[in-house]
Order: C-alpha cells, then structure tokens, then sequence
C-alpha cells in the first residue's frame, strides 16, 4: 500500500465535515497560511481527504518537514491508541523521504569522531595540529588533554596522523583500552605486524592475541629465557620489520581514561600498562600519544612514572575561537560544495557557545541540516525545526524513544535500561560512555539496539582483541545533553552503583579468594532488595551470581532440597533466610501471627523402643535392654528455634514468672539466628517453657521422653541407625561436615525421618524428660541426671545415632544442647 492510500484510510475516520477546517488551522494557519489557504475543503469525507493527501504530497517538504507529516501529527493526538502505532510508521516514512542518511558525501562527521580518512573535511584545529605535531617532535610520550567533546580523538586521527603519513617514515596503530587493556594492546601489534586477518583466520588471531597479552602483562624480569614475558620493544621492532620504509611506530592509546573506568582494570593493572609504554618510548623507535579526558588527569599522575612523563608532554586542548569554530562550519560545507542560507552560520556560532564540549553537537546538528538540505542549501526553516544547536540532539533521541513506545508499548522502559547499562558512573568524575559485549543483551534487546544505531543513538562494532561484538553510546555528549537519559540516570544512580560494585567485587574474589566476599547481611539486606527494584534490566553474569550465592528464598530453599547442595552452602542459606524481610518463611522456625511459636506438628506411630543400655554394672537389674511401649504422638519438626525461645523471654507470664521468681536466673543470652537452635537453655528451663506453651496454645505439651524421642527418630524402624537409615555425612551437621558452628534448623530435608521429623541428628543435643540412670523415672524433682539426644556439629556420627544417650544436670547449660516440644493431646487448631 503506498503512502497516499496509507494516509487516506488513517485520516478518512476523523475528516467529517465538523473537524477537517479545525485539524487544518492547528497544522498551517499559522505559520503555513498558504497551504491552508490552497487546500479545498469541500465534498464527502472520502473525496476530501483523498484531494487533500495528495494535494500535500504534491507540495511535499515545509522546511525540515513534509507538509503532510504536520496534518498528522495534529490528528494523531486525537486518535485511539490502537492506531498510534500505523500513524508513527507513516510519520517515519514521511521523514525518511526527506532525510538522507548520512553517507560519503555529508561532511559532517554526527556524533563519531573524525578519522585519518576524514581529513579533508576537518577544519579549525590547524594551529593546534602544528602544536601537536611539534610536540610528538620533541618527545617520545605525548598526552593530549581536554575535555569531553573537545575534539581529542578527531585532532588525534585527522591532524597528527595525516601529517606524520605525509612526511613518510610511520607505521600507525590506534586502539582503546577498553575493560582489557593488555587484549587491546596485544590485538592492535598484531594487527600492525601481521594486518587484518580474514574470515577464516579470525579465531586464530583471537588465540594468538590472548597469549601475547597474557606475555604482554607479565612483570619485566631481569632474564626473560622462558619466554613467559616479552618486551613490548621487540614487538616495535617486528612491526617495522612488516613496514619496509618505516622507521618510527606511533602508537595512539584513545580514551586513556577507560583504564580507569571499567572494573575489570585494577589500578596495579593501569600502573603496569602505563609503565611498559614509557619503557618502551625510552628504548624503542616508538612514540606514544594517549588522549586523555581533563576530569581523569588527578588519577593519571597518581603513578608517579607517567605522572613524570606527563609533566614533559602534555599538550591541552581547549576550546575553539569564533573563527576557528566558523572554519569548522563552512570548510566541510565548501568541499562538499554545500550553501548555507544567510544568517545560519552566525546562528550556529552564536548557540554552540564557547563550552569545548559542544562540539560533538554542532557535528550532530550541521548533520541533521544536511540530512534535510535542500538543492545544496542548509536552511534556516530546517535549524528552527530541529531545535538549534542544543535541542537537535534532544530532539532526535527523544522522537526516536517515542516512536519505539507508541508502535510497541514497553520498549521506552527497554530502551532505558539498555542506555544505563552503557554508562560508567563518575565517582568523582563525569560519567562515561561503557562498551558492553552484546552477548550481555537477550534477543529483543538486541533487536532494539540494532534499532538505536541505526537511529545513531548507539554504535555497535567488534572488539579486536576478542573478536566480541559490542555497543556503546554513540558519544558521550549524548549523556551529557539528553534530559531523559540524565532523568534515568539520577532515578537509580544509587542503585547502579551498588550494581557497578557487584562487579568490582566479583572480581576481587575472583583474584584473592572468600576473604573477599560480601557478608551476608549486606548481601541480603542491601544488594538483594537493590536488584529487586532493578528487576532484571541488569542481570548478573555466572561470575556474579557464584560471588554473590543464593538471593531469593524460593532459590535458596530449591538447594535445600537438592542432595548434591554442599554443606557450606546449606549452613550460608540458613544464615541467609534469618535475614530475609520478615525472617525465615519457612513454617515451624519462627512465630505466628498471633505472635506465639509455630509449631509444625508430625505424628508418630506407636510402637516399641529398645533402649541402647547394657545389662551390666548399674543395670543388672534390667533383663537385657529396656523396652518401651510407645503410644502415637506428635513432635516437633525443629528443635525450638532462638525466635520462638525469645517469646518466651517477653512474655509476662513467661521466663520471669516461671524462672526467675523461683532460681533467680538471667536467661543466656542467645548468640545465634533467630532460625538457630536456642541453646545454652537448663532442663529445668526447657520444662519451664513447656509448661508455659501449653497453657498458651490451650493444649498440653512437654519434652519427649528418650523412647520417644527414638521412635521418632528411626520412624518407628528400629534398623534405622540414623533418621534416614545407613550413615551418609552429607545428611546432617555433625564433626565430619567441617562445618565448626551451629547452623539453622531444618537444612538437611535429606536427613529427615521416615515421618519428616528434621534434625534429629547433629547440629545440638536436645533435652529429653526423663533420668538418664532410671529411665523409667520422668518424675520433675531431684537432681538426677536427664537425657540428652541427637548428637551436634562437635561430635562425631557416632553420637548422631538414634540410638546414642547421654546424660547431663538438669541445671547445666551449654552451647550445644537445646530442645523440641511433643504433644500427646489432642492438638487445637488456633
């Protein structure tokens, strides 16, 4: 369908006789009278609309505009969102007749900076060229500073470079640092030395760029005969060996501040790159030119070898004058053969201002006037309608995000998060632009950024030291300039912070080890709830998500239940649920609603227990081993946790009324998670909380007698050394897991009973109510000696048998002993 029938059918529904006069005087009353004037507008809606398209299309561009684009977009405001999107692609395709693209014959360079190739149309910087070139003249070691959008790289590539070819005698490398330096390096002397490689020989070059910067960053050792280092002179040397007739290599280092920027370069790694380009400018037929933002200089000098390098040559580079700036104007515009209409180049002049960092916006706005020249002639109309100097860029990245949003809703927030994720907060500094590997982008976020280049927002290209496409902002006047990219930017600055540190880090875990880790509480409480409110516009690598573990309790309670978790991480996750928002979400660890223990119940068959009790010495009187009958009842799934002992405490008719009147004791304070066991609790105080739970819940509850406590823990098969049957040390927190600490309750569901009783091996010994030297006496008074179970992380597997008893006071108290509640009534429902 062509544009006539598209334009037609939009705009036939809203061209009655009541609205056509009101949609024309909005679009061209004003300040186009004799459009308005010219268009007929009489006759059925169908022949009117049909004569008016075409009568607009006949007269096509109004400036910058088709003058049909201004009826549309006056009617688009009046449409339904459902055809927002056609009338956005008809808009584009108005625009797009029009607008060239920048091509070999616009002399405007956007928002890229000039390149050797683009030397006939580089105006203004003469005098400094000359400076420049008189500088590389005298010194080996070259810095050229200014700021953002001064023009350093273009000066660089379009001045010094030509002029050095012209003399005759240089082989040229340029490359950017990058987030690996040594990469970088290594891919441009290669390049230099072997030229570019094809298709096929790509991946070999990549291999053979990855072992020449690991040489490169080896330390200069005084004998070098194992080949693990190599001089980065003798590469000099090899590559005027390729260039017969060359006897000097200029080697330009672009954006030297990306040695600072990007995590993955430690200052030791900045310090060691400068210092084999100043050995090897003092050795080696090389000259070095870095180019180096103002705001980067403070860290730059902090190593004192290129801050003494620095000192000898460094040239700045500051803002044009009016005749340089005009020079810079209507020189490209004069090889090309191009006019400017009277008075725009003074209007230029006048809105660029003297600021050196607007540069990159008059390139962009002169290409914005040749996209919509007219016979050769950048026009006044077309300055006003892309909003000057200033407002062209503006302008440009916000029709573009607005077309994205109104033809597919959500890609705006898209757009957003890929822009933040190709910038580098300043700390200290200005931000900067990021090149990220596209491989860090899903498939629609490609397709939007393949978008947003092509719209010059964006630039993609290859990395040549590791063959990885990438894309970054097309420049960073762009993050300067643009209001919605800075509103997006100060929305989460505090976020992406914490996110760029979550880089950092992982790296420095990477090189030195767990000492490097997070604590778990900032992990949880900080890093966690920052990348919620991110969501996933910024996912983390595989290097990331091992350095940070598990962050979501649904993730961490996953590896729970998977037997081939390890026993550090069982005992991280259980710190890690203690400090989720609300405490740990599994029932049975922590406390109601009604602001009493949860307990989770697990009924236990009946049957008999034999207890492990040898008839001899003090029980002869026993004829073999002891047995109990055991009636069904429930236990506990968890030993009574720190959270749960702690309501006790707070109660009003609780430690203070059942403990303290009578033994005047201070409860132990309690060391661990409020998932933990509680420990360091007296018998005598474990019979206390018992006796205040039940009349709590309104239903009696006590201490398992051991034969109970054994039932449960063999699940009422006494083959069952232990809750699961067979040893397995990977079930339970015992002294072969390695683990040296209590842990949370319930982190081994592998160890669990056939009834899925928790814990009933390892991790603490838990009271039980009856005597250890008369086991059948579970009477509350007297000093005797009660049982104690289960084993802990201090004992051995032995000890963790359902079988194992011991014995303590009913008043001791230790770090290892704890205990769980059962109920042989009825259990109410509360």
């Amino acid at each position: 369908m062509d544009i006539l029938q598209q334009a037609s059918e939009l705009l036939r529904p809203l061209m009655d006789a009541g609205r056509r006069d009101t949609w024309l005087s909005l679009a061209f009353h004003d300040q186009h009278r004799d459009i308005y004037d010219s268009i007929d507008q009489s006759g059925a809606t169908r022949e009117f609309t049909l004569r008016c398209v075409r009568n607009l299309l006949e007269r096509g561009f109004v400036g910058s505009r088709h003058s049909l684009s201004l009826l549309l977009e006056v009617v688009r405001r009046y449409a339904g969102d459902e055809k927002q999107a056609d009338f956005c692609a008809l808009l584009r395709a108005l625009d797009a007749l029009g607008e060239r693209p920048p091509d070999a014959d616009c002399p405007y360079r956007d928002l890229r900076a000039f390149r050797e190739e683009d030397q006939p149309v580089f105006f203004g910087r003469d005098a400094f060229t000359s400076e420049l070139v008189a500088a590389v003249d005298r010194q080996p070691f070259v810095a050229v500073v200014g700021a953002s959008g001064s023009g350093k790289s273009s000066v660089v590539q379009a001045g010094l470079i030509p002029v050095l070819r012209a003399r005759g005698g240089w082989a040229v490398g340029i490359l950017r640092p990058g987030p690996e330096p040594w990469r970088s390096l290594a891919a441009c002397l290669l390049e230099l030395i072997e030229g570019e490689p094809s298709a096929d020989e790509r991946v070999k070059r990549v291999i053979a760029t990855g072992k020449l910067a690991a040489r490169l960053a080896v330390a200069l050792p005084t004998t070098a005969k194992d080949g693990s280092c190599v001089a980065l002179r003798h590469l000099v040397d090899a590559t005027l060996a390729a260039h017969p007739g060359s006897s000097r290599v200029l080697l330009v280092v672009d954006q030297w501040e990306e040695l600072y920027t990007y995590p993955q370069t430690t200052p030791t790694d900045a310090a060691a790159f400068a210092d084999r380009l100043v050995e090897a400018a003092q050795h080696a037929p090389l000259s070095v030119v870095l180019t180096l933002r103002a705001d980067f200089t403070g860290r730059a000098i902090e190593h004192r070898p290129l801050r003494d390098r620095l000192q000898q040559a460094t040239v700045f580079l500051g803002g044009m004058t009016r005749a340089e700036r005009e020079r810079a104007i209507s020189g490209p515009a004069q090889v090309a053969g191009l006019r400017f209409e009277p008075g725009l180049v003074g209007r230029l002049l006048d809105d660029i201002g003297d600021e050196p960092g607007n540069l990159p916006l008059l390139e962009f706005c002169l290409t914005q006037l040749y996209a919509r020249s007219r016979d050769g002639t950048l026009c006044q109309a077309a300055f006003e309608a892309i909003g000057g100097v200033r407002g062209a860029i503006v302008q440009r990245a916000d029709s573009v995000i607005d077309a994205m949003e109104s033809e597919h809703p959500g890609r705006a927030a898209m757009a957003r998060d890929i822009f933040l994720q190709l910038v580098q907060l300043g700390e200290g500094s200005e931000d900067t632009r990021r090149r990220a590997p596209l491989v860090d982008f899903d498939d629609v976020a490609r397709a939007l950024i393949d978008e947003l280049a092509t719209a010059r927002l964006l630039v993609t290209g290859r990395d040549p030291g590791s063959a990885t496409e990438t894309v970054e902002v097309a420049h960073e006047a762009l993050i300067r300039n643009w209001p919605r990219l800075q509103e997006w930017l100060q929305e989460d600055r505090a976020d992406l912070h914490r996110r760029r540190e979550i880089g950092r880090a992982t790296l420095d875990w990477q090189a030195h080890g767990d000492s490097y880790r997070w604590p778990d509480e900032r992990v949880i409480r900080e890093t966690a709830p920052m990348l919620q409110r991110l969501g996933s516009r910024f996912e983390l690598n595989d290097a990331e998500r091992d350095f940070l573990g598990p962050l979501a309790a649904e993730k961490m309670l996953a590896l729970l239940d998977e037997a081939s978790t390890p026993q550090a991480l069982r005992a991280q996750i259980g710190d890690r649920l203690a400090l989720l928002p609300g405490g740990d979400p599994r029932p049975g660890v922590g406390v109601g609603a009604d602001g009493l223990p949860e307990i989770a119940w697990h009924a236990i068959p009946g049957g008999e227990v034999e207890l492990d009790i040898e008839a001899t010495g003090l029980w002869k009187r026993w004829r073999g081993r002891p047995r109990f009958q055991v009636a069904p009842f429930h236990i506990a799934r968890h030993p009574l946790t720190v959270a749960q002992w702690r309501v006790f405490l707070e109660a009003a008719d609780g430690y203070d009324e059942r403990v303290r009147k009578t033994y005047q004791w201070q409860p132990v304070p309690q060391r661990g998670a409020d998932n933990q066991p509680a420990v360091n609790v007296t018998w005598i105080e474990a019979m206390a909380y018992c006796e205040w739970l039940s009349a709590a819940l309104g239903f009696a509850v006590r201490l398992p007698t051991e034969w109970e406590w054994q039932q449960a823990a063999t699940g009422g098969d006494p083959r069952n050394e232990f809750p699961w049957g067979e040893w397995q040390e990977e079930r339970a927190n015992t002294f072969e897991s390695e683990l040296g600490r209590t842990t949370a309750v319930g982190l081994y569901p592998q160890g669990a009973s056939a009834q899925g009783v928790l814990d009933l091996a390892g991790n603490t010994w838990e009271w039980c109510l009856n005597k250890f030297d008369t086991p059948s006496d579970v009477s509350a008074g007297g000093d005797a000696r009660r049982v104690v179970r289960g084993g802990s992380w201090n004992d051995d597997r032995h000890a963790a048998r359902c079988a194992c008893r011991l014995g303590d006071a009913p008043d001791a108290r230790f770090g290892l002993l704890g205990f769980r509640v059962l109920c042989v009534s009825p259990i109410l429902k509360r």
